[in-house]
């Protein structure tokens, strides 16, 4: 270690650096950019004792032009305990880019009491920064405007590693994650990193992760997982944006905020910004994840919910429901779990950017707020957090109206309460199916689910794949769906991959199945798919959309559909006696009913089948001139459908898969749309009520995470309708209304229902 510095340049580094009383120690001074030998940070770090300081020589490493230190080795773990490094007056990047082992860390930190400042680590495999082994009472970073170099006593970490910081060991606590600018240039403006999370807690307890930078991340910006007594504390940071919250900063449109998994009494607040995520805001995740508290945050801008509650994270507490408000007068009132603290928020969209204030529900949980002020944007929404602190997601935002006053019926004033829904195992089938991720599916209530092991069409087909192994994470679904009683259908289209390694070269109007070679390959498939599932799925589908003509290799003519058919089912039932096997499920029925009809008058195939399956809405609505004639028949033309396939042999269920009513800026814009939430609500609700009255089960339903109408709609008719069986009861209906349609049902404690 070279020691023979110039008093001056001694003093002029002790002046500007901050009051250090960490320790009586020495004073060590890098003065060589080199990575080993006499003056290096290697070299100080081997020399260096508990309580000591390094620090830099800025005539070195000048603040205002940082210079790089390429290391060719990983750096020695600090095991020393009580040690400052302090960069916060100079300009030192620390590259580990040349080190060709495939694991490693920037610092490892094994020892208690440290302090790291000022640094810029980059390209490191793992952490730029590490702590485990139990370490406690470490300090990362600090206050950005303190110091001469670019980042103050915060430091800098980019790069492609797995973590910009990462703590791991069950008594890792009481360190402190401060002021650090992660993935991102130091003013979080351009994305530098690549990590799969910025900031990563695993098994830790009462740390503190305060107003850092967090971007350039794939997965999560904070994850903390796996310590039921978490007790982290994460607030006021700028997750997925800067702090002037003006700049998208994720490194991935898959990525969301802060992810808590199987963790508990973790606060997340005050005074976060959470934004720009293409999932969840916030996502809590694990019956263990209990007490965890969202508080006074920024959340907005996040495609998937603001804040979601995942396999009964804490506790699913349900959120507030808003009744009535005035907008102009900041009041608002409704509904939450009794003695709940209610924080108000405003937001353009559907989440929480701005934070109105708060107030508490009486023992019947109805609540008021008066903020005295005008909301500071349209739409109004608000959490929920329960006297054990755990904390809801929001509420159902406002309408686009100034204010509005409920009176449900008139002269009765009781109290309003909420309907307690329930999760999938928890309910009887109610024949009613979703898909998206298996929590998403769990925490609606829903029934029923497609699986598949290929693409089902063309556009997203991965060549690569292999048709005859089982992926572990498709396997791993199907057996946590048998776990939680949902239903899959697998649907069984085959693309042919080993004999067409580039995809198929056919042009439009090329139909699937016309020789006897490509059939026995596709008998091969479909025996070894039930096989394998056939424990854990019963019902099988024979293709998808076979009417689509605009995919050659997906279309298949009625008659070779038909002979097809006619080949697999001894094939299905040699493997599983007991499947059911699903036939049609064509792409849309407005456009492809001459296809259903040629498969419904076979009488050839009709009686062999379990299922006749179909795809009924894209966004056919009243509103829509092109489609209001085939919505207001429809319950006319499946009448006539059962009746056909009745007529030929056929006995078993009906399906009706992939319904839909979307908005404009979401998937099938394509197709008729509808102008508002509400109102696809309205439709969702009445499509699963007017099939459920058929007898058809309806499953597919397409909601994005975020459409909290069409969600909350659809999972109180998962919990209404568990075990729904259609019923006779005679009404007598007055109403100047037309187009009326009413149904009626028994329900599994054998009451009946009926609704218009």
């Amino acid at each position: 270690m070279n020691k023979s510095v110039t008093l001056f340049t001694i003093i002029l580094m002790l002046f500007f650096t901050p009051d250090i009383t960490h320790g009586q120690g020495n004073t060590l001074i890098v003065t060589s950019k080199e990575d080993s030998g006499s003056g290096t940070f290697r070299q100080a770090l081997l020399d260096a004792q508990n309580g000591d300081t390094i620090i830099f020589d800025t005539f070195v490493f000048l603040p205002n032009t940082p210079d790089t230190i390429f290391l060719t080795n990983p750096l020695p773990a600090l095991i020393q305990g009580s040690l400052i490094i302090d960069a916060s007056n100079a300009g030192v990047v620390i590259d580990g880019s040349m080190i060709t082992l495939t694991e490693f860390h920037g610092l490892q930190i094994s020892s208690n009491n440290n302090i790291i400042r000022g640094l810029h680590l980059t390209n490191f495999i793992g952490s730029c920064i590490a702590l485990g082994g139990d370490v406690q009472n470490n300090i990362i970073g600090g206050d950005r405007k303190i110091g001469t170099g670019p980042s103050g006593l915060g430091n800098i970490l980019t790069g492609n590693g797995t973590f910009g910081i990462g703590m791991w060991g069950e008594n890792t606590s009481n360190n402190t994650i401060q002021g650090n600018v992660i993935g991102t240039d130091v003013n979080g403006t351009n994305v530098t990193g690549n990590f799969s999370g910025g900031i990563f807690l695993d098994g830790v307890k009462n740390n503190l992760i305060a107003a850092n930078i967090v971007g350039g991340y794939r997965d999560h910006g904070v994850h903390i997982g796996g310590g039921t007594e978490g007790h982290n504390i994460v607030r006021g940071n700028f997750i997925g944006t800067n702090a002037s919250v003006t700049n998208k900063i994720t490194a991935s449109d898959w990525s969301c905020g802060i992810s808590i998994d199987h963790s508990g009494f973790n606060i997340i607040g005050p005074d976060n910004v959470i934004a720009n995520h293409g999932k969840e805001g916030i996502v809590i995740r694990g019956e263990s994840s209990l007490g965890n508290h969202i508080t006074k945050n920024s959340i907005y801008k996040n495609k998937g919910l603001g804040i979601a509650l995942w396999q009964n994270g804490n506790r699913q507490l349900p959120a507030p429901i808003l009744l009535d408000f005035k907008k102009q007068t900041g009041n608002i009132s409704g509904i939450a779990c009794a003695n709940c603290i209610v924080e108000i928020f405003s937001d353009n969209e559907d989440e929480g950017e701005f934070y109105e204030g708060q107030t508490i529900a009486d023992n019947e949980g109805n609540f008021s707020f008066n903020k005295g002020a005008p909301f500071k944007s349209a739409h109004i929404t608000a959490t929920a957090s329960d006297t054990e602190s755990n904390t809801s997601a929001f509420a159902l935002f406002t309408p686009d109206i100034p204010e509005r006053n409920i009176i449900l019926q008139e002269g009765n004033n009781n109290s309003k309460i909420t309907l307690k829904t329930k999760t999938s195992d928890e309910l009887e089938d109610n024949r009613i199916g979703t898909g998206w991720e298996l929590e998403w599916i769990y925490n609606i209530g829903a029934k029923r689910t497609r699986l598949s092991l290929n693409d089902i069409e063309e556009e997203r087909i991965d060549w690569s794949k292999s048709e005859f192994e089982i992926p572990e994470d498709l396997d791993h679904w199907a057996s946590e769906l048998a776990a939680i009683g949902v239903i899959p259908h697998f649907t069984l289209s085959f693309w042919d991959k080993a004999n067409h390694p580039d995809g198929w070269k056919e042009d439009a109007g090329y139909s699937r199945f016309q020789n006897e070679e490509e059939i026995q390959r596709y008998l091969e498939f479909v025996e070894f798919i039930v096989s394998h599932f056939k424990d854990r799925i019963n019902y099988f589908e024979l293709w998808n959309e076979p009417d689509n003509g605009g995919f050659p290799l997906q279309h298949i003519r009625v008659s070779d559909y038909i002979n097809l058919v006619e080949k697999v089912v001894p094939v299905i039932r040699q493997e599983h006696p007991d499947a059911k096997i699903m036939v049609g499920s064509t792409s849309n029925l407005m456009y492809s009913k001459y296809w259903v009809d040629g498969i419904i008058s076979s009488d050839r195939i009709m009686p062999l089948i379990d299922v006749i399956c179909w795809h009924p809405f894209y966004g056919q609505s009243p509103s829509d001139e092109d489609t209001k004639e085939y919505y207001y028949n429809y319950s006319s033309t499946i009448q006539a459908l059962k009746d056909t396939a009745s007529a030929h042999g056929f006995t078993g269920e009906y399906f009706a898969d992939e319904v839909g009513w979307l908005q404009d800026g979401q998937p099938f814009t394509s197709e008729p749309t509808v102008s508002s939430l509400i109102q696809a609500a309205k439709y969702y609700a009445r499509g699963i009520i007017m099939h459920l009255g058929l007898n058809v089960t309806v499953a597919g339903l397409q909601i994005p995470p975020h459409a909290q109408p069409d969600y909350s709609t659809i999972r109180n008719l998962c919990t209404i309708m568990s075990g729904n069986k259609p019923d006779t009861l005679e009404v007598d209906i007055r109403c100047e209304a037309t187009n009326i349609k009413y149904f009626s049902f028994s329900l599994a404690n054998n009451t009946k229902l009926f609704a218009v």
